[in-house]
């Protein structure tokens, strides 16, 4: 469904991506792990529109894309739910995952649970899901396979 070819991405000296491959099927959960400065998160900031690659290539479907906001990259089926404050605390994890947003802290199990059989659901319905968390045995509970990020690779 999506793929990435040998993107790069710097900031000034700093190089948060450099030839970053990652490709993500229809019906898969994929997980996204490595230390904090790996580049987890400039990655998933080009996947969703947020900032651009300086190069690489992107496909969605097959399809080369470049995205200049995130609207475009949901336009184009791809939502990013970030671990940030919810602005809608009168509802619950499923219904705030579908809004795009994450609720604060550290869920309970039963919040987990229901978060898992959101993304159970979306796999079970043909999306892709690439989740990133620290937790092993979250990723080895709910994820088909593992990409680890180190130096921006």
């Amino acid at each position: 469904m999506i793929e990435l070819r040998d993107a790069a991405k710097s900031y000034g000296a700093v190089r948060a991506l450099r030839d970053a491959n990652l490709s993500l099927r229809a019906g898969e959960v994929r997980a996204l792990m490595g230390e904090n400065g790996a580049g987890k998160s400039t990655l998933v900031k080009v996947l969703g529109g947020v900032i651009r690659r300086d190069s690489g290539d992107m496909l969605v479907e097959g399809t080369s894309v470049d995205f200049h906001s995130p609207h475009e990259a949901r336009d184009a089926g791809i939502a990013v739910i970030y671990q940030e404050p919810t602005l809608f605390p009168d509802l619950s994890v499923a219904e705030n995952v579908v809004m795009g947003y994450h609720p604060l802290g550290a869920l309970s199990g039963h919040e987990v649970e229901r978060l898992f059989g959101v993304v159970r659901t979306l796999r079970e319905q043909g999306s892709a899901v690439l989740f990133i968390s620290h937790r092993l045995e979250e990723v080895f509970e709910l994820c088909d396979t593992v990409t680890v990020m180190r130096d921006g690779a």
